[in-house]
């Protein structure tokens, strides 16, 4: 009996330290690739705020209706959501459950 569940620890010390250096490697290469998209993003909305302000009256008149906040708020959407399905996504494939 002694030998079993001495056997049984060192399956689960040996799995334990396997899951915990799995799930490091996932999410860091989730949060790497975060940021190379989060760049992108701010590129995007950086282009599009700077041609926005580009188009003279059309632009007071659309600023009326919120098109400014608009833009800010989508993409803090498209931000938060990659944050949230890279993390989960990382998450699942390191305990095995796909993704």
């Amino acid at each position: 009996m002694p030998y079993f569940l001495i056997a049984i620890g060192a399956a689960i010390k040996f799995l334990t330290g396997y899951m915990i250096a799995r799930i490091i490697a996932v999410l860091g290469l989730t949060m790497a690739t975060y940021a190379g998209m989060n760049l992108f993003i701010e590129y995007a909305e950086t282009e599009i705020m700077t041609n926005y302000a580009n188009l003279g009256a059309a632009a007071d008149i659309m600023s009326m209706f919120g098109v400014p906040e608009a833009f800010s708020i989508l993409f803090s959407a498209i931000s938060v959501r990659l944050f949230i399905t890279g993390w989960v996504g990382g998450i699942k494939s390191a305990f095995f459950l796909g993704s």
